[in-house]
């Protein structure tokens, strides 16, 4: 299988449950749960999906549970016709970067954000930048909040700290006519995102990504955006956001977001390639 050879060594061979296999796909019992379509995994796992023969595939990690699975191709997140769509006009996009020096993302992190931060602006939202490490980099087109916080070296387990106290910073500072607020981090750019956006019910409270535990993206009302800042921490944003997502009283207005394609392969803080947002 053409899959085979995201992750495992040339000098390897393609082995069927060795070094590939099939991932099942497992039903959403409702809107709260995790899409986790059907699918390949690969020896050293990926991210993201490819494609095969014209159909996007859903690659993942291995799990001894996975043996002699049957592979099938159904993986994109059907969306009913919506009649009353997210208003844009009440809709503002944060984008948030922390520049450091030690990072696995790239070997110059500012190179990334000068490629991709720029680009949001096509999308024609109100466009707001928040540095996290408050050394307050600016961009052509894009509006900074001169936010001032935690300094000094920060490695990855810092970032969710320093993001957390810039989320509430921007939530403090942000027009009135920000209702509806996309944050994204610096290091991304999804050519696809309007498209997606226009998929989202305008009773959306919080619009996540399609996988759980994942915070690069996501919309979330004003209102809800204080919720979250203020919940008890958690391991780091993603879980918070996950366990913002199921929680009752917000589940029924999670819109779930189909896989949005990066325009540049980039890797997360951890180190991990991503592909799709």
């Amino acid at each position: 299988m053409n899959g085979c050879s995201l992750d495992v060594p040339k000098s390897n061979t393609c082995v069927y449950n060795k070094t590939f296999g099939c991932i099942p796909e497992k039903p959403m019992l409702n809107k709260c749960d995790e899409y986790t379509g059907s699918g390949v995994w690969v020896k050293n796992g990926c991210e993201g999906l490819f494609t095969v023969n014209g159909t996007s595939i859903h690659c993942g990690w291995r799990s001894r549970k996975w043996k002699n699975i049957t592979c099938t191709t159904n993986q994109k997140i059907v969306h009913p016709r919506i009649s009353s769509p997210m208003p844009s006009r009440h809709v503002c996009i944060v984008i948030f970067l922390c520049y450091r020096s030690r990072t696995q993302t790239n070997a110059n992190l500012m190179d990334v954000y000068n490629d991709r931060i720029p680009k949001w602006k096509a999308f024609n939202f109100s466009t707001f930048s928040v540095d996290a490490c408050s050394l307050n980099r600016t961009f052509e087109g894009i509006t900074p909040l001169n936010f001032v916080g935690e300094q000094g070296p920060c490695v990855w387990s810092c970032v969710s700290r320093r993001e957390t106290a810039a989320l509430k910073f921007a939530s403090s500072n942000l027009p009135k006519q920000c209702k509806f607020v996309i944050k994204v981090s610096g290091k991304y750019f999804a050519p696809t995102f309007l498209k997606e956006f226009k998929s989202i019910p305008s009773s959306t409270k919080l619009a996540i990504q399609y996988k759980s535990k994942r915070s690069e993206l996501f919309g979330i009302t004003r209102d809800l955006l204080d919720t979250y800042i203020t919940m008890p921490t958690a391991k780091d944003n993603e879980h918070k956001l996950q366990a913002l997502s199921l929680k009752k009283s917000v589940c029924p207005y999670v819109h779930r977001m189909n896989p949005m394609k990066l325009d540049n392969i980039t890797r997360r803080s951890d180190g991990v390639k991503l592909l799709f947002l």
